[in-house]
């Protein structure tokens, strides 16, 4: 499912690099961890490709191409966000503040959209 979303974004420059900025786009779950990857390596396609971090929840779905499984790729970003970033705390994950996040809307099984609601009623 896509939705729009305002994200630091990775925009391709050219050459295999990106630049980061901040746009409303319409993301998805693979395009969401592509974005973190890119944000993990400094914007740099080949530092994605690269990548030496092979434990990480989301390394199989870093190229954001060819056939991959959605709930395999839904609980990837899930496992991400409570191994990485909350450190196994199941409760922190719902409490998240990264709202810029690429990942942010995705970290449950269903899809967040209450920061939008918040951003529309301030």
């Amino acid at each position: 499912m896509k939705m729009e979303m305002e994200i630091l974004y990775a925009e391709k420059i050219g050459g295999g690099n990106y630049e980061k900025s901040t746009k409303i786009v319409h993301i998805n779950r693979r395009k969401s961890i592509r974005n973190k990857c890119l944000d993990c390596s400094d914007y740099s396609a080949k530092e994605v490709t690269n990548c030496k971090f092979t434990d990480c929840q989301i390394y199989d779905f870093r190229s954001g191409k060819g056939t991959q499984d959605p709930k395999a790729r839904s609980k990837a970003i899930r496992m991400y966000c409570l191994k990485e970033c909350m450190i196994d705390q199941s409760y922190e994950v719902k409490l998240c503040p990264s709202v810029d996040c690429p990942l942010y809307p995705f970290r449950h099984t269903k899809i967040d959209k209450t920061h939008l609601l918040q951003k529309m009623a301030a």
